[in-house]
């Protein structure tokens, strides 16, 4: 394994280059409830360094000869039943030796995360200053039955059946961790609901609109995926249909009559008054300016 500063955070991306661990996706779909998640099993030992996202590593099998050290804590027992739930807060390198029975990761989506606590809701996962460890046979069950689906050669007509598992996995974990927005941003499967559920997101967004990394990942959809989709659902694209919530947001202050132009084009999200002015313009017919006067003459004949 590459060596690294012990301060450096890594993204789930560059984790699955330095380790063996094998990424569960159904077609397009990649994350399922904001979780990511990935299967390990055929080694004797795995060293995870510090990563940017949290996760919960399932045992699948019983080992007494597995160990775990997380952080600086000592190892977490010399045995692990099947079962066996360790949650791995971001940050802290983790340690796997011994007799490794076929382990599952599930990690939280930093982007997900962040979007969900932008927008008002509670954090996703309740910060540990140590690890903690918990046997869930739900989650057992359900991770084995993933495991033997994905050791099969060829997917084909069973990746729905995958999916519909990953997406049960993902939302009992939300429910038992904690994660509170897990139902909330994608309650099902088809590509229809997760677009509108982000649609009601956007919708609700009071302050920076998140780009369309963030969207794709909230939405459980590839990148490429996702706006092909969004479009075909709103007949714009993401990047236009945020431009025009900005525009209506826009007009609302306008009106109300409370702020300077050049604070509404900083609340709204516009990079600077110019910028504001154009496609104000070029959405409205007139400028903002012009606008403002328009709503006086109308707030004056009331």
């Amino acid at each position: 394994m590459k060596t690294r500063s012990t301060n450096t955070l890594i993204g789930l991306a560059e984790l699955r280059t330095l380790t063996r661990l094998r990424p569960i996706t159904t077609g397009s779909w990649t994350t399922f409830s904001g979780l990511h998640l990935d299967i390990l099993d055929g080694t004797s030992e795995i060293i995870v360094p510090s990563c940017d996202h949290d996760a919960v590593i399932i045992c699948l099998r019983s080992s007494r000869a597995f160990r775990c050290e997380v952080g600086s804590a000592a190892g977490n027992g010399n045995s692990c039943r099947a079962g066996d739930v360790i949650t791995v807060p971001h940050g802290c390198i983790t340690r796997i030796s011994g007799g490794l029975p076929p382990l599952l990761r599930a990690a939280i989506d930093p982007r997900w995360a962040g979007e969900i606590e932008r927008i008002g809701e509670k954090r996703e996962l309740e910060r540990k200053s140590q690890h903690h460890r918990s046997n869930d046979e739900t989650a057992m069950n359900i991770g084995n039955i993933i495991f033997s689906e994905t050791s099969k050669a060829r997917l084909g007509s069973r990746a729905a059946f995958l999916h519909h598992l990953a997406q049960a996995l993902a939302l009992h974990l939300g429910d038992s961790l904690g994660l509170p927005g897990a139902h909330g941003l994608l309650r099902g499967e088809s590509g229809h609901e997760a677009i509108n559920l982000v649609i009601e997101r956007l919708q609700g967004v009071r302050g920076a609109y998140p780009d369309l990394s963030t969207l794709a990942a909230m939405s459980g959809i590839s990148r490429f995926h996702f706006s092909r989709l969004f479009k075909l659902e709103t007949g714009i694209a993401p990047g236009r249909y945020i431009e025009n919530l900005r525009i209506e947001r826009a007009k609302a202050l306008i009106e109300a009559a409370e702020l300077p132009l050049v604070e509404i084009a900083y609340q709204t999200g516009f990079s600077d008054q110019s910028h504001f002015t154009r496609r104000f313009r070029k959405a409205v017919g007139m400028t903002p300016g012009a606008y403002a006067r328009k709503s006086r003459r109308k707030h004056v004949k009331k």
